[in-house]
């Protein structure tokens, strides 16, 4: 209920351009099964071997950390919000301190992907939202 909550209130109450309709208790339970969402539908998913937390992989969200130079710091993530960039340019600052970067040294624009994109290996170097370490992240699940 409270992840519904939350949905309602980002969708709904933060947008001038929709208007709210909980038509689950309008709909008869058949126009599900008719569309195929009973049995067909399922999101990707994405698990934290660490803290055991799971993730839309459609929300969880991804970019390469990249100075000006080319010199490629590691990758960064957030999970989907208004905030994210904030998150990710948070982490990519926290990169150039791990690596001794000069703290006048700028960043490329993130280039800011979910991560059913992500490639194998990619995925691999992906920090956790939850733990901020890479290699925890499991690969996408239907």
């Amino acid at each position: 209920n409270n992840l519904k909550r939350a949905w309602w209130s980002w969708m709904v109450h933060g947008r001038d351009d929709v208007v709210g309709l909980d038509s689950a208790i309008i709909t008869n339970p058949r126009t599900h099964q008719a569309s195929g969402h009973v049995d067909n539908f399922s999101d990707p998913m994405v698990d934290c071997t660490e803290s055991k937390k799971r993730f839309r992989a459609d929300q969880l969200m991804w970019s390469s950390a990249e100075l000006e130079d080319g010199t490629r710091l590691g990758f960064v993530s957030a999970l989907e919000s208004s905030s994210m960039g904030n998150e990710m340019a948070s982490q990519a600052k926290k990169l150039m301190k791990e690596r001794g970067v000069d703290k006048g040294a700028k960043l490329k624009p993130f280039c800011i992907q979910d991560y059913t994109m992500a490639s194998e290996e990619q995925a691999k170097l992906i920090p956790s939202p939850a733990t901020g370490r890479p290699g925890t992240l499991t690969g996408v699940r239907d």
